[in-house]
């Protein structure tokens, strides 16, 4: 099976998505599958270990970013789509694969004959669309509501990464196949440390730039709470942070966006992780974050504010309530967490294993693989 692995965004802005899409190709592929992964927003076609088949001239590549740059209108960086999904049709008609496998996409006129123009395409389900596009402004979630069908009511399959996605009113219209495979981790990819020799305590929050339901906001609490604590901000910089408050804490570290090895390097000298916190303004409540599972996979205790589709009862996860005052109500029962699995040897250890047990790609992306077959 021939499967052309596509992915929008900015691939070098986010090193977890890397280790989740090199991970499944790598298993899918020992599986006897070829897999060829198409990021059509930058115009680079790579293989199924990372390294580049071919790449647009600059002057394309920055014209299929377009869309990106916030320092054009809102309309003509939806215009520049068309750049995105035309490149992406011609690059499957030429790669001819038998299937297409690809994350949930912004809807736009012949999208789905983009998707699907030589083989049929089965979408991953990450969250909820209709919500998400609706958070970011009032125009996008109208458009997305509008138009979002026609291109999930073309796919062969659609490929939940949680339960409460999977019978969501926001999908539960579509009659194709489904199935539902959380988000896997390369376990052997990431470096584990049973200590970090740290004298007091490093906390660090992995997010993306705008998403409100990361909670990046909520950190603030903690920072004052526990002024002794240092806190080390992945992904958002320090402007975003002070969007909301006129001061940053002293406690606090902005290392803006990290490359994958930079932020397993980072990580490595972590005592706590802090995860998803405020995934109810998305109206969810489960979700399945590569950003928990590296914490897991590098032997760091975390906290988070959700159902985890494949994390359950395990000593090294403290999760509160998905709730706006969470972590105002649960500030003492964090510190209490916190200064438990300090300098505790076991607890990550216990966290490592637990990652290569369950949320090994080896794993998982076996099941992910079965399914797209199943569609083909």
């Amino acid at each position: 099976m021939d499967i052309a692995y596509i992915v929008g965004g900015l691939w070098r802005h986010h090193p977890g998505l890397h280790s989740k899409v090199l991970g499944a190709a790598k298993v899918w592929e020992e599986q006897g599958a070829k897999v060829t992964i198409v990021l059509f927003s930058e115009g680079r076609i790579l293989d199924a270990n990372g390294d580049t088949i071919s790449v647009v001239p600059a002057v394309t590549a920055s014209q299929l970013e377009a869309y990106y740059d916030t320092k054009r209108n809102k309309l003509s960086r939806f215009l520049s789509l068309r750049y995105q999904y035309a490149f992406l049709k011609e690059t499957l008609a030429r790669l001819a694969p038998d299937v297409v496998y690809t994350r949930y996409a912004l809807p736009f006129p012949g999208v789905e004959r983009a998707f699907g123009s030589v083989c049929p395409y089965i979408v991953e389900i990450n969250s909820d669309d209709l919500v998400e596009y609706g958070l970011k402004s009032k125009i996008t979630g109208l458009y997305n509501q509008l138009f979002r069908k026609n291109f999930l009511g073309n796919a062969q399959g659609l490929c939940f990464i949680s339960q409460e996605m999977s019978v969501s009113a926001s999908f539960n219209w579509y009659k194709g196949k489904s199935a539902v495979v959380a988000n896997s981790i390369s376990c052997d990819k990431y470096p584990f440390n049973a200590e970090t020799g740290n004298d007091k305590v490093n906390i660090c929050f992995i997010g993306s730039p705008k998403q409100s339901w990361h909670g990046l906001d909520k950190i603030d609490t903690l920072c004052s709470r526990y002024p002794e604590w240092i806190f080390h901000i992945i992904g958002p910089d320090r402007k975003e942070y002070l969007a909301s408050r006129e001061t940053a804490p002293d406690n606090v570290v902005f290392h803006g966006y990290l490359s994958g090895d930079e932020a397993k390097q980072l990580l490595r000298q972590m005592d706590v992780g802090i995860s998803t916190l405020a995934l109810h303004r998305k109206k969810m409540h489960e979700a399945s974050p590569l950003k928990s599972r590296q914490y897991l996979a590098q032997g760091i205790p975390f906290i988070s504010a959700y159902d985890d589709t494949d994390i359950k009862d395990v000593e090294c996860v403290y999760q509160i309530p998905n709730t706006e005052d969470n972590v105002v109500h649960y500030s003492d029962e964090i510190g209490a967490f916190v200064e438990t699995m300090f300098a505790n040897s076991h607890a990550r250890v216990v966290a490592h294993d637990f990652a290569e047990t369950y949320l090994d790609s080896r794993i998982i992306e076996k099941k992910r693989l079965e399914f797209i077959a199943s569609c083909v």
